[in-house]
């Protein structure tokens, strides 16, 4: 899972597939870990009986399997059932347990979308890229009509999800569509550098245009990008001054950095 884990017991050796991830789970520890790591991706279909099947017989741990079966079949939370699996195990001292199990309570009490953005931005954070955009555009075309800022939230992380991607056509029209609905000036001034990144002189202009943006806010724009790309370059410059080779290797560096980003960005 990316890290070592400590078990205290043998590896089960029949592991339980976590169907919304795709990994397996061999042991106790390793699905503490997941679930303090995996918080927003936590739903009603982790209170499975198969789970506390496989936790009771698979595990040797029958008294903890029932405990968890006697939550499914109440209807208890998912805060309830992960709290069960903490406390058994031991996996995280008391005051880490304790703000697990407070954060799975209050996702509790947010709804549906606001869980799915939650989860949408922890990968977005995370550099998973790929998974962030899928899981806004599902919550969007998903969209009740309900509380439009919200929505336009969610339309402004996936334009800022696609600029990290170098797709700055696509995010100025996420940008633009969350300023449609949150009127957050963050998303206009956003909107308008990814048409400017994107070299879309018409389309910066005509997106100004539609959101009322002054010609003062185009020449700040204009000038904040003109200085980055002298910086750039200005740092190319004075590493390469004391001979061309110099200068082509400063430069050929560059852009393996930019190349390894936008690798490291859209990555799985």
């Amino acid at each position: 899972m990316g890290e070592l884990i400590l078990c205290s017991r043998p590896l089960a050796k029949f592991p339980y597939h976590l169907e919304n991830v795709g990994i397996n789970i061999y042991s106790l520890e390793e699905l503490c870990y997941y679930i303090e790591k995996n918080m927003y991706l936590l739903d009603e279909s982790f209170l499975d009986e198969e789970l506390c099947v496989w936790i009771g017989q698979e595990l040797e741990f029958p008294e903890l399997g029932e405990r968890l079966a006697a939550i499914c079949d109440r209807d208890g939370t998912v805060a309830e059932f992960a709290e069960c699996i903490l406390r058994e195990t031991g996996y995280f001292d008391a005051v880490k347990t304790g703000k697990v199990v407070m954060g799975l309570r209050e996702m509790a009490y947010k709804s549906k979308a606001e869980r799915g953005k939650l989860r949408a931005d922890r990968y977005a954070a995370g550099g998973r890229l790929r998974y962030a955009v899928y899981e806004y555009r599902r919550l969007l075309a998903e969209w009740d009509g309900e509380n439009e800022i919200l929505c336009g939230d969610i339309w402004h992380n996936l334009g800022c999800a696609c600029a990290r991607m170098f797709l700055f056509e696509e995010a100025a029209d996420c940008y633009a569509k969350a300023y449609g609905k949150n009127r957050n000036p963050q998303s206009l001034q956003e909107c308008l550098y990814a048409r400017a990144c994107a070299g879309n002189v018409d389309g910066l202009v005509a997106a100004a245009k539609e959101f009322g943006a002054d010609a003062e806010e185009l020449s700040d724009i204009r000038r904040t990008l003109r200085d980055a790309a002298r910086t750039v370059d200005g740092e190319i410059a004075v590493s390469g001054r004391t001979s061309g080779d110099k200068k082509e290797k400063s430069a050929s560096r560059t852009v393996t950095e930019w190349k390894d980003t936008y690798r490291k960005n859209c990555r799985v």
